[in-house]
């Protein structure tokens, strides 16, 4: 390399000894090799893995769940499970019945029973409600008709005058055809009473074994304990006073169901209930005390018995 003439005697020193460096860097072996070195050294920046596999396997090694097709419709949903209905046993006598106004006679004063009124009442809870028994009477009230309702007739197992007068089995005789029925029904209302206070001294003790009679035999039954309404036109400590045995009774159905929560007896308390004389039926003989109901106060019993029912989770 040939320097320019002009250059200064310093910048020709420094040129001088590139060119030696760059001499000397040629003639020295292993170039490629090292290259080799270098190559085999370096490290390529990685590139992330892409996949557009549904079925890569997931950071935890597990496979996924596949992809939906979209041409698969949707599972059905689950009904939710069937509340099966409430099999209830409307129980007793003329308060239970009712009277019919078919065949009457001219101007008889008819009585309502609660067991209309109290189908509706479950009804709107919306709850399916079977009501069971051999009779049908008041299909005019709606709903269900069946029901074992025994007009006049008392509690105890051997019947009165007026029990045998009438032709008619007294009320623990009907307990059978209660038992025989199958599945065993969900609740007994046990609205009945006022023919054994009028006619048996025993009353109390009565409505206690028959409460007890069935409560053995049916274990997995509620039954539902209503106390008497006091007479028309009277408080309950009138009638009280009028009706040696009313309070006893009374007294006996709330020590009963007040016992023992487990013992699936529970009240409906129809002598605190405030009835007063729309209650009830009208007019009626005179000297007669009235204790059934007109359509007021079949209501008016019908909703303490959908309460009870209410309280012990049987209705709403």
């Amino acid at each position: 390399m040939k320097l320019p003439l002009h250059a200064g005697r310093g910048h020709r020193a420094r040129m001088m000894l590139a060119v030696a460096l760059l001499v000397l860097a040629a003639g020295c072996g292993g170039g490629d090799d090292e290259s080799a070195v270098l190559a085999d050294t370096a490290t390529e920046p990685a590139t992330p893995a892409t996949t557009t596999d549904a079925y890569a396997a997931t950071a935890d090694g597990q496979d996924p769940e596949p992809p939906p097709d979209p041409s698969t419709p949707p599972p059905a949903a689950v009904p939710a499970t069937a509340i099966a209905p409430l099999r209830l046993v409307p129980f007793g006598d003329s308060m239970t019945a009712g009277l019919d106004p078919s065949g009457q006679p001219p101007g008889t004063a008819i009585y309502e029973s609660y067991r209309g009124a109290l189908y509706r009442a479950l009804a709107i809870d919306g709850r399916e409600v079977d009501f069971l028994g051999r009779h049908k009477l008041l299909e005019r009230l709606g709903g269900d008709p069946d029901h074992e309702g025994h007009p006049g007739r008392t509690i105890g197992d051997s019947p009165t005058v007026g029990d045998i007068l009438d032709g008619a089995p007294t009320l623990f005789t009907q307990v059978p055809a209660i038992l025989a029925i199958t599945p065993a029904p969900d609740v007994i209302v046990m609205a009945f009473g006022w023919n054994s206070v009028n006619f048996r001294q025993t009353g109390p003790q009565d409505y206690r074994r028959i409460v007890r009679y069935l409560q053995q035999r049916l274990p997995e039954t509620t039954l539902l304990l209503a106390t008497l309404s006091p007479a028309s036109g009277m408080s309950e400590a009138q009638t009280a006073a009028a009706i040696p045995f009313y309070q006893p009774f009374n007294e006996m159905a709330r020590a009963l169901a007040g016992a023992d929560a487990k013992d699936r007896l529970i009240l409906a308390d129809l002598a605190a209930g405030g009835f007063d004389a729309d209650d009830y039926r009208g007019p009626t003989s005179a000297g007669f005390v009235e204790v059934h109901w007109s359509a007021v106060g079949a209501e008016r019993a019908a909703r303490i018995l959908h309460d009870a029912l209410g309280q012990a989770g049987l209705a709403r």
